[in-house]
């Protein structure tokens, strides 16, 4: 019997070989998949909870007293903070309920948009948002160029645009919100690409841990979720400045 030494190892089928790279790539490409599709679940439970706490008036139990409009930031505050928290000794079912919770919790937030915007506004928003960020998921997916100093800048950037906004706000100092708008815009555009590429970069490193590329799919399906919701925003300030619900 023949025996073998790290150095005398026999060498590993062809076909055994394509087999094992394809069974990496399906692997890879589900969770890929299983990320974006949680993450339009989240999009998609987010406008639910939104039109139904809009159309049963139940805002007005909620934004009309001070105590629980308080209680719902922080617990949104909270959702985002601690699944950042939990994401080492959480399971991956945790940081889904998580996920869940903190996709509905931003639909009843959202509801109030409704009061504001026209339907046609909102409906164009969302529809200029998915275009683009489809576009920026294109690039991130497919780009060979490293990204991560991209994403540095553009996380540096948001500090500071949120830093310079609060600043105004408490000197009542005067404030463009289309020039905010459009910085915020340009700012998530390269979030958003980085984000993209970090999860596909991650979750095709991962071979063999189907608990932590689940986890991982997770974490990646809120941060894609953030990035969407966010450029939804800025879109929405871009386009729809002067409309109201009255207007439709």
């Amino acid at each position: 019997m023949d025996s073998y030494t790290p150095n005398n190892m026999p060498p590993i089928p062809e076909d055994a070989y394509r087999r094992r790279q394809a069974n990496f790539n399906m692997d890879s490409h589900y969770y890929l998949t299983y990320s974006f599709g949680l993450m339009g679940v989240g999009l998609c439970l987010t406008a639910l909870v939104s039109f139904l706490v809009l159309a049963t008036g139940f805002y007005n139990v909620i934004f009309s007293n001070g105590f629980l409009s308080t209680i719902l930031l922080f617990v949104e505050l909270g959702l985002a903070i601690g699944f950042g928290v939990a994401m080492n000794r959480a399971s991956a079912s945790t940081l889904l309920a998580m996920f869940i919770a903190y996709s509905c919790v931003t639909g009843i937030t959202f509801s109030t948009l409704g009061l504001v915007y026209a339907g046609s506004t909102l409906f164009y928003a969302f529809l200029i948002t998915a275009v683009y960020y489809f576009c920026l998921a294109f690039v991130g997916m497919t780009t060979k160029r490293n990204l991560t100093n991209i994403g540095t800048f553009a996380l540096v950037g948001l500090v500071v645009l949120v830093t310079s906004q609060i600043v105004l706000m408490l000197f009542r100092a005067p404030m463009s919100v289309h020039l905010y708008s459009a910085l915020g815009l340009i700012i998530f555009t390269g979030i958003t690409m980085w984000d993209v590429q970090r999860m596909k970069t991650i979750l095709m490193q991962i071979e063999g841990d189907d608990l932590t590329a689940k986890k991982w799919s997770v974490y990646f399906a809120l941060e894609l979720y953030l990035d969407f919701i966010n450029i939804f925003l800025y879109v929405l300030r871009l386009i729809g400045i002067g409309s109201s619900s009255s207007n439709d």
